[in-house]
């Protein structure tokens, strides 16, 4: 296929939302003014290189669709009320093979917001199995999306059935597809059996019983479904947090992913918010010059201070390209200026550090100016090739370790020049420019081997037979009797510290030795006792999973993160059980003391908020009825 093709489906009635939209298509709701979900749609195409963009919608709406696409990328097709979804894209499908359109499709619903990585992951799996049915799972979906949404049932990544009416066992569909030409007969026969009410529910089941289905997990990335009042209030929020993702680059740095971003972008998208344009290219200078400042200031006055400033102009770096993104004033000049003033900036704080080491380490120079020249070439060889090589393998890469980004290569350097040490940041930037430099070539060339090359090792499972399910009765008999033996041994270590304490004087030096001794041993006993009891509970959550998923229709992913939090409560329980025999054993009180209880008191009512959070989150759809 020549490439692939992105098809809005926007023909929908909005029967829920028509005296709120007096006539117009959802798709332009708008998100903040000016932008509507149609516009954040085009945009995640375009920034992931799809340029060719159709809508299709009905005779009602098209006039409304010229303003957003070129004339003869609006496609007209015969849709009444109540028709489904498959029946709209098939005819549309239809008019783009007439157009002599020979790429695959990826579709999305106009009614649907969505971060920019759904779609690079979609993409990404259609690299590896361009010939099936790709859709997005999001595993851990809320209650009130749960009710409204496709529920997908999938053995690993294969499909194997999709419903309104079933639960979601493996989540819920995002409305996002990727449809091969190849799998064209396939909705030509299901929009023969099923007619106009024909829905992509209908092709995936159709397909699955054929194993041409795969699913793609987006669990966690931002999305929403707008089809209520309640919808566009929650998308609106919602959009700010997606504009805010959609600014990070895969290629980031772990530093620029975790505190970098963070702030650039909080940045960048308050002065968005604001309407407060700056021209990229000035904050580029701006920034720039923050941190030749500080590499001289580094140099001659502070190195503290100096060091400080050119952090703060690595964490501002990201702040031009965000802006020049969301006002879409992107362009060849300004991302040259911005990587010529980085390399400034770079090796004017090496020099910077170089000459700091020369009055401060007892490394001789000539192997200072070796570790300066290894670094220089470092930092201009990681840039050229993370340039050049091919993108998937620059990714890998900068995620790989130890991390060469020219955000670690900042903090390092300069965490290092504060502490005094500025040699230690040579070195580190010499060997991580290195390691990065071997790696790019490594992955390159294995990239081009043959696939027969490759060897994998596979595991074998142990198993016993038969196999029987879990029985509740021993596991409640298991659980009763390793809480009996934790009591216990937390009733008779209190006691037996008490009296030690008591008689300290009496029993003499040893005392000390034996509570410390009847400490260690209650610890140890404690921990090895709940960490059974953990196990029966984990156990016994798991074999009611799928009756909870059945009867209750709760989203494997969110059962699992509840069940995840649950457990980790029990540890802060025990953990209070374990530090007050510490305490005790210690005679430790006073405001110590009072300050570890509390903030472990903290934490227990921090985690139970947030399983009582992610339970009604769970079940909103029962509890409100939606």
């Amino acid at each position: 296929m020549d490439r692939l093709v992105g098809v809005i489906l926007a023909a929908g009635f909005a029967t829920r939302l028509r005296n709120v939209l007096d006539g117009k298509p959802k798709a332009l709701i708008e998100l903040e003014p000016g932008v509507s979900i149609i516009d954040l749609t085009i945009r995640n195409f375009h920034d992931v290189g799809i340029r060719d963009i159709f809508v299709v919608t009905r005779k009602e709406l098209v006039e409304q669709f010229y303003g957003k696409l070129p004339r003869e990328r609006v496609l007209v097709v015969d849709v009444s009320e109540g028709d489904g979804n498959l029946w709209t894209f098939y005819n549309g499908y239809e008019k783009l093979v007439e157009m002599g359109i020979k790429s695959d499709f990826i579709v999305v619903m106009s009614d649907h917001i969505f971060e920019r990585r759904m779609l690079e992951k979609l993409i990404e799996a259609y690299r590896e199995s361009s010939d099936i049915l790709l859709l997005c799972i999001d595993r851990r979906p809320r209650g009130r999306d749960v009710a409204e949404g496709l529920k997908i049932h999938a053995d690993e990544d294969r499909v194997v059935e999709a419903g309104k009416g079933i639960p979601p066992i493996s989540g819920i569909d995002t409305g996002l597809f990727i449809v091969p030409q190849s799998i064209g007969y396939a909705m030509k026969r299901v929009v023969g059996e099923r007619g106009r009410k024909a829905s992509f529910a209908d092709l995936i089941n159709f397909l699955a019983s054929q194993g041409l289905v795969r699913g793609v997990d987006v669990t966690g990335f931002l999305w929403q479904d707008i089809d209520t009042v309640e919808d566009i209030s929650y998308a609106r929020r919602l959009y700010w947090r997606i504009l805010k993702r959609n600014l990070v680059k895969d290629s980031d740095g772990v530093i620029s992913r975790y505190l970098n971003r963070k702030i650039s972008t909080a940045i960048s998208i308050a002065l968005y918010r604001n309407r407060i344009f700056v021209n990229p290219n000035i904050v580029t200078v701006v920034v720039a010059i923050i941190g030749v400042v500080g590499a001289l200031m580094t140099m001659f006055i502070d190195r503290f201070i100096g060091s400080i400033m050119v952090i703060i102009s690595s964490i501002l770096d990201g702040v031009d390209g965000e802006i020049a993104r969301l006002y879409n004033r992107t362009s060849f000049i300004g991302s040259i200026l911005d990587h010529v003033l980085d390399r400034a900036v770079d090796s004017l704080y090496l020099v910077a550090t170089y000459y700091i080491a020369l009055s401060t380490s007892s490394i001789p120079q000539e192997i200072l100016l070796i570790l300066l020249a290894t670094s220089f070439m470092g930092i201009f060889l990681v840039g050229y090739l993370s340039a050049v090589a091919e993108r998937d393998i620059v990714i890998r890469v900068r995620k790989g370790f130890p991390p060469a980004t020219r955000d670690v290569r900042i903090t390092v350097l300069a965490i290092c020049t504060i502490l005094g040490y500025p040699e230690l940041g040579l070195i580190y930037i010499s060997i991580a420019s290195l390691i990065f430099i071997a790696k790019i070539f490594i992955y390159t060339y294995s990239a081009r081997k043959s696939v027969g090359m490759e060897s994998r090792v596979v595991r074998k499972e142990k198993s016993i037979w038969p196999s029987t399910p879990v029985q509740p009765r021993i596991l409640l008999e298991d659980f009763l009797y390793r809480l009996a033996l934790a009591i216990l041994t937390i009733y008779s270590t209190t006691e037996l510290i008490n009296i030690l304490t008591e008689h300290r004087e009496s029993i003499g030096i040893y005392s000390n030795v034996l509570i410390d001794t009847i400490t260690v041993i209650g610890i140890i006993l404690l921990i090895y006792f709940f960490i059974g009891i953990v196990k029966i509970i984990a156990t016994y959550l798991y074999h009611i999973r799928n009756t909870i998923i059945v009867k209750i229709w709760i989203a494997p992913g969110v059962y699992e993160r509840i069940v995840k939090e649950i457990i980790i409560l029990a540890i802060l329980l025990l953990l209070r059980i374990l530090i007050n025999i510490i305490l005790t054993a210690n005679r430790i009180s006073g405001p110590i003391a009072s300050l570890i209880c509390l903030s472990l008191n903290v934490s227990t009512i921090a985690v139970l908020m947030f399983i009582a959070i992610e339970v009604i989150r769970a079940l909103e759809h029962k509890i409100f009825r939606i």
